[in-house]
């Protein structure tokens, strides 16, 4: 899956062996998991890796930190 805004931002995620440790990805998770329950959505627990890049340049005042 991959999404881009305006072609300058991009966010790429796909199935991978190991699960990176991170506890910001690891809350979104939980929210995620939780509401699924809540809603009787079925899914299945897959590890994965993600890459966020961007070509909005940085300290140009265009909002690079907003991009993301």
């Amino acid at each position: 899956m991959v999404s881009a805004i305006d072609l300058r931002s991009k966010f790429s995620i796909w199935e991978t062996k190991i699960q990176k440790k991170d506890s910001n990805v690891q809350l979104i998770i939980d929210v995620v998991q939780k509401y699924l329950t809540k809603e009787k959505i079925k899914f299945k627990n897959k590890r994965f890796d993600f890459k966020i890049s961007s070509e909005v340049p940085v300290g140009r005042g265009l909002g690079s930190s907003a991009a993301f």
